[in-house]
């Protein structure tokens, strides 16, 4: 029987794993003492390195394109969502992106869909989904992990790394800002950073914040400020009135908050999860305790 490692047996193995230290304000202070400038509206410290390793996480998340067989034959494009590597071959989205494996098996990851620093747009790289390889999907925490065929005999993450999965619920905490890498509207990469905060945990391993999404962010991981991998998003929170009616202002629904799947419950599922021996060898490696 495969045995899970942990997480302190494999912590080195876990590529550009960030350590940023906690901003220091109190030195920054120290070095104040004219009063020329000062903290306006809380404290917004992050080191350079953040940028570089923000980079490095990003290069796993990927656009998906979501196609559906026609009666006739061939295929038309269904949507997009956002995903991200997990393991070499091995995808992670949301239930409702790719709900069965017949609908993976006609999708596309596109990474590096994304714009350069001029705003132009840059060539992607396509991969196929290979759910004959590892399919394994979930309802109650909207998620799904696929896989993800190989191409000229690399996988996909060897060339564009894997977000580590651990089995840490204290990795986050409510008033903490997130940081989600997405594809919104099924565009080009997209990241939110630090002017959100998590408001809430929910019952069932979900957590709310407030980081901006759009339709096509679903599947997107959800960062704490060290890039530890913490949720995967997963839907908007509706403004409710006092019946509990949705409220819609000038045709739109408004939104208090977005949730997210919390990954220690993602990672508390899998391991309880009816796997065959061949899945667990290919997925059970990269669960961290």
């Amino acid at each position: 029987m495969y045995t899970i490692p942990s997480y302190a047996d494999l912590a080195l193995s876990i590529p550009d794993r960030p350590s940023i230290p906690a901003p220091r304000v109190a030195d920054i202070g120290a070095l104040r003492r004219g009063k020329l400038e000062g903290i306006v509206a809380g404290d917004d410290f992050l080191p350079y390195s953040f940028l570089e390793f923000g980079t490095r996480r990003g290069r796993a998340v990927c656009r998906l394109v979501v196609r559906a067989p026609l009666p006739e034959g061939g295929m038309r494009v269904a949507g997009h969502g956002t995903g991200f590597l997990i393991a070499p071959d091995l995808v992670m989205t949301n239930n409702h992106v790719l709900p069965d494996a017949r609908i993976a098996s006609g999708s596309l990851a596109q990474f590096g869909y994304e714009t350069d620093i001029h705003g132009a747009d840059l060539p992607h790289d396509e991969w196929l989904l290979d759910p004959a390889a590892f399919f394994h999907t979930e309802k109650k925490l909207d998620f799904t992990i696929v896989g993800i065929a190989p191409k000229l005999g690399r996988s996909a993450g060897s060339q564009f790394g894997r977000l580590p999965l651990r089995d840490d619920p204290a990795l986050i905490s409510v008033d903490e800002p997130v940081n989600v890498i997405q594809h919104p509207d099924g565009g080009r990469k997209t990241i939110v950073l630090q002017n959100n905060r998590v408001t809430d945990f929910k019952e069932g391993g979900f957590l709310w914040h407030t980081a901006d999404t759009l339709v096509g962010s679903s599947g997107s991981p959800v960062f704490n400020n060290q890039w530890d991998l913490v949720a995967l998003h997963h839907s908007g929170v509706f403004l409710r009135d006092e019946q509990g009616t949705p409220i819609r202002r000038d045709g739109e629904y408004q939104y208090h908050a977005n949730e997210g799947v919390l990954i220690a419950a993602i990672v508390a599922h899998l391991k309880r999860a009816q796997l065959s021996a061949e899945q667990k060898d290919k997925l059970y490696p990269h669960l961290f305790d």
